[in-house]
This record gives structure tokens, C-alpha cells and sequence, in this order.
């Protein structure tokens, strides 16, 4: 349990009912169904963790062209939409709508609310949280962050196993990992998309 200035999180793990038992079976079924009720099968691929460079920079160490092309880099991550989009299928089981920035009735597809909140927390490390009037908001926003991305963490429970990698210059985690295809994912948000906004937060 985390608390204070309001802000309690609680994650409680139980032994689950076995999977066997029809109810337990069932209701897995219906979160899976509801998850991809949109989507076709994503594809599965086979790769490594790369570690690169491309989306982070040494806050004490950097040019303006860097933090430029390492913005432009994470921006490129997002679909056209920004992953909002209209569903259409399987509505009794998804969870009610939010909005878009276009203020559109959408849901959102997980990656794209994780990548963003990721952003945020790196913007903010590199940064600091300035004493200024918007403190309090951003404090909260990032707390949001840190449980979500802490929570998608324990939902996907990425079980491939890492190790020791002697050229440590090849930049390689040296595990593998069965991965949704990035590039059908972005696709099918760019097909179903309900606004255009661009990036990977609101400049605004």
C-alpha cells in the first residue's frame, strides 16, 4: 500500500480458482473476447530486446537537437489518433467510453495509454517538477503513470528469461520474447481511428 496527500494504491494477490471450474473459465474468456473484440488475431513474432539510444538522452549532457530528434522519435511510436477508436463489437463487456482529444466517445488501446505514460515520466525525470502553479497536476499525473505502467507490468507478466550478454556494445538484452507485431497494431489504430491528433502528448 502507497499513501499519502489522498493517493492509496492496493494490489492484492489471492491464489486464483483453478482455470478448470466454469466460471473462472468462462470469465477469463469474456476478458479476452472483450480485449480483442475489434482486432483480428495480432500477429506473434519472435525477437530480442534492443537497448538503444533513440528514445532517451543524458539531461546533463545533450543538445537542443537531440531532445528535438528523440521527441520527433517518440511521436513517431503513435498512430494517427493516437490509438483512440470506436467499438463496435462485444460492447456489454468493454468498460465505458472515455473521450478523445477531439472529444469523441473512444476507448483506447492499452500500449498507446502506456507508451504515453511512459513519456511523461521520462519528461519529468529529465526535467524536474518545477515549483510552479501546475505542481499538484503533474505530481498526480505522474503517480497515474507509475501504478498503470506498474499494473501492465503484472497483467502481461513477460516470462522470458534474461542473461548475461558479453558484448554489452551490441546494445542487446539477450533474452527472447514472443511479441505482438508493432507494425499490425499501429496499422489497426490508424484504420480505426476517431480523431487526428498527432504525437505523443498535447502540446497544447
Amino acid at each position: 500500500m502507497v499513501g499519502g496527500g489522498g493517493f492509496v494504491a492496493v494490489f492484492t494477490k489471492k491464489s486464483p480458482a483453478p482455470l478448470r471450474e466454469e466460471g473462472a473459465q468462462n470469465a477469463v474468456d469474456a476478458a479476452e473476447n472483450a480485449a480483442s473484440a475489434e482486432q483480428d488475431e495480432v500477429p506473434r513474432v519472435i525477437q530480442h530486446f534492443e537497448l538503444t539510444a533513440d528514445y532517451t538522452f543524458n539531461p546533463l549532457n545533450t543538445t537542443a537537437d537531440e531532445k528535438h530528434q528523440v521527441r520527433k522519435n517518440w511521436d513517431a511510436l503513435m498512430p494517427v489518433g493516437h490509438g483512440f477508436f470506436s467499438a463496435t463489437k462485444n460492447q456489454n463487456q468493454l468498460p465505458t467510453v472515455t473521450v478523445d482529444p477531439e472529444n469523441h466517445p473512444a476507448h483506447i488501446t492499452a500500449v498507446f495509454h502506456q507508451l504515453h505514460c511512459l513519456y511523461m515520466i521520462m519528461q519529468a525525470y529529465h526535467s524536474g517538477v518545477q515549483a510552479t502553479e501546475e505542481t499538484e497536476a503533474m505530481a498526480f499525473h505522474l503517480r497515474h503513470c507509475f501504478e498503470y505502467l506498474r499494473l501492465s507490468l503484472v497483467c502481461h507478466g513477460d516470462t522470458a528469461l534474461g542473461g548475461r550478454v558479453d558484448d554489452t556494445t551490441a546494445g542487446e538484452a539477450g533474452a527472447q520474447h514472443v511479441c505482438k507485431d508493432w507494425g499490425a497494431v499501429k496499422r489497426f489504430a490508424e484504420t480505426h481511428r476517431t480523431n487526428e491528433f498527432r504525437g505523443i502528448i498535447d502540446t497544447d
